[in-house]
């Protein structure tokens, strides 16, 4: 007797024969975007590992190869999703070959989806270019100062970065659903002048830290003035700017206002030039006059790190006879400015002493010429 009987075996043999030519289309749809995925993949992988080269070799902190990390990055990102669809897309592609006549709703349903995908990936992608941008231009820099104050800005830029690059996506989606965006984007355009307008001081601030940090004015550890307030930069901020005065107490500026006001930056000084006028007394003999520019310029170039530039009678004052002293310190610090200023007073003031030489009194010769007549009277 017979196992499967033929009244069992004739139905499912002849159900066979008529689903089979119907189901091989799509069965080798399926096996070919399976191939195909799986050879993405495997692309995709050595590809990384090629850039990537030796474990540890190429990283995020190797400045040598920032380009290869970068792309490695790119495709570890591919989501798999994307190459599944990719390869089922190549798969359809080939449809004609093997007669399998996709529905049209059906492909424009997949050219649907695989768009949108693609959009999602093209957004992860972009973030990682802006992302890449902004440390590839940090890393340029090779002031300690400027790197600090680009950092500061980092955060910022990249949230800027990401909201454009999402935007985009998403204004792509829409128009890939048939949505008309000229309409959208008009309103997002009036709905973003009415955001700007009620924080326009805010975003002012923020354009105006962007300003500093590109045109560099000024960067942290910097001795600024700004009208009759001086200090050292300490934080440069996204809205403000702190500044640690002589005095020790804290001065914050927003940073439009810094922008709209003359700074004075004593970074770029390397000497301070000082000009002093000495008065010397109207009855001072005048073989004595002739020497005092000499005198003055022995006590200059006794101190350290003064350079004398000049002295000479510059006038006939109402007060005294105008001597002007004009020397350079050759350092920037100001404390040291202070010190050879102190000690080049002193030393004139010793040399004049020496040679009986008085200064002059805070009052008009003729004033005192009626003062000694009354008192002599």
């Amino acid at each position: 007797m017979d196992f499967w009987p033929n009244t069992l075996i004739s139905p499912i043999t002849t159900s066979a024969v008529k689903v089979f030519p119907q189901a091989f289309p799509w069965l080798t749809v399926a096996i070919l975007a399976l191939l195909l995925w799986t050879g993405l993949g495997q692309l995709t992988l050595w590809a990384t590992r090629r850039l990537e080269g030796a474990p540890g070799k190429y990283s995020k902190t190797n400045p040598n190869h920032p380009w290869r990390y970068f792309l490695a990055r790119l495709l570890r990102q591919t989501h798999t999703l994307t190459l599944l669809l990719v390869a089922l897309d190549i798969a359809l592609l080939l449809t004609p070959l093997i007669q399998l006549h996709l529905p049209l709703p059906w492909r424009k349903a997949l050219k649907l989806v695989l768009g949108v995908i693609v959009l999602l990936q093209a957004g992860f992608w972009g973030r990682s270019i802006w992302f890449f941008s902004l440390q590839q231009y940090i890393n340029s820099k090779t002031e300690p100062k400027d790197r600090v104050m680009l950092k500061t800005l980092e955060g910022p830029a990249a949230f800027v970065g990401q909201i454009l690059v999402w935007t985009v996506v998403l204004l792509g989606i829409l128009q890939l659903f048939g949505i008309n965006i000229a309409t959208l984007v008009t309103g997002l355009g009036i709905g973003g002048i009415a955001v700007a307008l009620a924080v326009q001081n805010i975003l002012g601030d923020l354009f105006a830290a962007f300003a500093i940090a590109v045109d560099k004015p000024f960067v942290v550890g910097d001795s600024i003035a700004v009208g009759t307030f001086e200090g050292t930069v300490e934080h440069i901020g996204l809205k403000t700017t702190r500044l640690k005065s002589i005095n020790g107490e804290q001065l914050v500026f927003a940073n439009s206002d810094l922008l709209g006001s003359r700074v004075k930056n004593y970074r770029p000084l390397k000497e301070r030039r000082h000009v002093m006028l000495v008065l010397i007394d109207y009855e001072t003999p005048q073989d004595l006059l002739v020497h005092i520019p000499g005198w003055m310029q022995a006590v200059v170039e006794a101190v350290p790190q003064c350079r004398f530039e000049r002295a000479f009678l510059k006038k006939l004052g109402e007060y005294g006879l105008e001597y002007e002293l004009v020397f350079f310190v050759t350092s920037p610090e100001f404390i040291d400015f202070t010190h050879c200023q102190q000690a080049v007073n002193l030393g004139i003031l010793a040399a004049l002493h020496t040679n009986n030489v008085e200064l002059a009194h805070p009052a008009p010769t003729a004033s005192r010429a009626a003062v000694a007549a009354s008192v002599s009277d």
